[in-house]
């Protein structure tokens, strides 16, 4: 694996877990083993944030930020959990940010061990992965809709208003690519599209109704 940088927007949830206390991890880690495993991170992570609301953890949005991003990470290079913790304290120990380096040996000792008690949560780990499966590609899809307009059409005598109207239609398309970054592009469609699309996803739907009424006995993970 490629050696690990630390971003910026995740320095905070750095600093924000080497603070806790033993008792804040030990509930953290309750709260990570009671995530449904077949929600995706996003979802996995709201939970997080909703469970167990009396345990006060500080720093609750930076840490679970950092622990989505970690176990995506782990999930995509397949790596075991001790190897990747040491390579996450590596790259804490090459930034130069005072906020989150190991002044002593025995710092980034205690720390291995709560990442390694942290990132070893199975349904968490689960949801994860079957998302990173699910959205594996040079594009993930993020958000649709269809822009409806008139459009006049004029013949020879301008002055004299439009000859007749044509419905125009115009398919938005909301993505990610595979650096993270937003990106959109439209598509052109007439009624006869809109019908192919429709059947499409009827298809796509029934096709899946069809395989999980043959694959009974293992739950579906992630965004199916």
């Amino acid at each position: 694996m490629a050696k690990l940088t630390i971003p910026s927007r995740h320095k905070a949830g750095i600093a924000k877990l080497r603070g806790l206390d033993e008792k804040a991890v030990r509930d953290l880690r309750e709260s990570l083993d009671k995530v449904s495993a077949t929600v995706n991170p996003s979802e996995a992570s709201l939970q997080l944030m909703t469970l167990d609301s009396d345990k006060a953890i500080p720093g609750l949005k930076e840490i679970r930020s950092l622990l989505v991003s970690l176990y995506a990470i782990k999930s995509t290079h397949e790596i075991p959990l001790d190897e990747f913790v040491n390579d996450v304290c590596d790259a804490i120990d090459e930034s130069s940010d005072s906020a989150i380096a190991f002044a002593t040996d025995d710092e980034r000792r205690k720390f291995k061990e709560v990442l390694a008690t942290l990132l070893d949560a199975e349904p968490f780990a689960m949801a994860t992965k079957a998302y990173d499966l699910q959205t594996e590609g040079e594009r993930t899809f993020c958000d649709a809709r269809i822009l409806t307009d008139l459009r006049p059409v004029f013949g020879k005598d301008i002055a004299s208003g439009p000859a007749g109207m044509v419905i125009i239609h115009r398919l938005k398309l909301g993505y990610h690519n595979s650096e993270g970054e937003h990106r959109t592009f439209y598509i052109a469609l007439d009624a006869e599209d809109l019908v192919t699309l429709k059947k499409a996803i009827d298809r796509a739907e029934l096709k899946a109704r069809s395989l999980k009424s043959i694959v009974k006995d293992v739950p579906f993970l992630g965004i199916s």
